[in-house]
């Protein structure tokens, strides 16, 4: 986020015609489900132009095969590798191209990385869409010079399309996004004090050995907790596993609880959450929502 601040700020800098439109943090709808996260787009006479911030410090090389973006100890050795920013931005711009095809817009995308700070990189290959921040106001300002394909009418309302297609960035479940799994976790129930573990005493009753809190049915908040690390779908012998209940209908009451809807029949049946409709009504219960937002 601050790097992205910066580079608004470096927008912002140049004298930019008025009819411009620079749009940031946009988050769109991929069909089948899937959401792609623009950080800055600018519409210009002569087409779009999509911005992929990136901040980190340290040194850095760029990999084509597979490719990926490592990061570098003062001796060379790799001490963390990412995904390409290059590629990321390239699929970037085939979506917003999809996007804006869908909704009758013809219209040049083209893009850079920007590292918003200076790290040391050791060597951009010539093909790649990378740059530093001091290089963007050179680059913006040669985009602007080309040929226009765009009207101040037409700009405003491209603008006015995008805005219109943006939806709530929900990253989750946590693990599917970020490469982890159900074992990286401990998903059992906690104490809303001071985070020690719970055990069971009753069905009612849990106790927390570290600061001696009693907990009264704290089936709600870790039922949460797995739909937002783990998956957005659960079967009622998972939730009593989880819960460490007896019962199947109190397992599937603690479900119902939630914003879900019923996939499958039989013992295939799952629960599917809909992370919009459960956020709305978290933020909508005052009492519920004030403890997500505290953890």
């Amino acid at each position: 986020m601050a790097g992205e601040r910066r580079v608004l700020g470096l927008l912002h800098s140049i004298l930019l015609p008025e009819e411009c439109q620079i749009l940031h943090d946009l988050n769109f709808r991929l069909p089948g489900g899937q959401q792609f996260q623009v950080d800055i787009l600018a519409i210009f006479k002569s087409g779009a132009i999509l911005l992929e911030t990136k901040q980190i410090a340290g040194r850095l090389k760029f990999c084509t095969s597979p490719a990926s973006l490592q990061k570098l100890s003062e001796n060379g050795q790799v001490i963390a590798s990412m995904e390409c920013p290059a590629a990321q931005l390239h699929d970037q711009i085939g979506n917003m191209a999809e996007l804006l095809y869908r909704n009758n817009i013809r219209l040049p995308i083209s893009g850079r990385v920007v590292f918003a700070n200076h790290p040391i990189i050791e060597q951009i290959p010539s093909n790649l869409p990378v740059i530093k921040a001091r290089e963007l106001r050179r680059y913006i300002r040669t985009k602007l010079q080309e040929p226009a394909c765009l009207q101040k009418g037409e700009i405003n309302t491209v603008a006015s399309v995008i805005r219109s297609q943006q939806v709530h960035y929900l990253p989750f479940p946590f693990s599917e996004r970020h490469g982890f799994t159900d074992r990286d976790f401990y998903l059992g129930p906690l104490c809303s004090k001071c985070r020690g573990r719970l055990t069971k005493q009753t069905e009612r009753a849990w106790n927390c050995a570290s600061c001696n809190a009693v907990h009264r049915e704290p089936y709600a908040e870790t039922l949460l907790a797995y739909f937002v690390l783990i998956s957005n779908r659960i079967t009622v012998k998972q939730c009593m596993k989880l819960l460490l209940l007896r019962s199947s209908t109190h397992a599937r009451n603690i479900i119902n609880r939630f914003a879900v809807r019923k996939v499958g029949q039989g013992k295939h049946t799952e629960y599917e959450l809909d992370y919009e409709q459960q956020f709305k009504r978290l933020f909508n219960d005052k009492r519920t929502g004030l403890l997500l937002l505290n953890d």
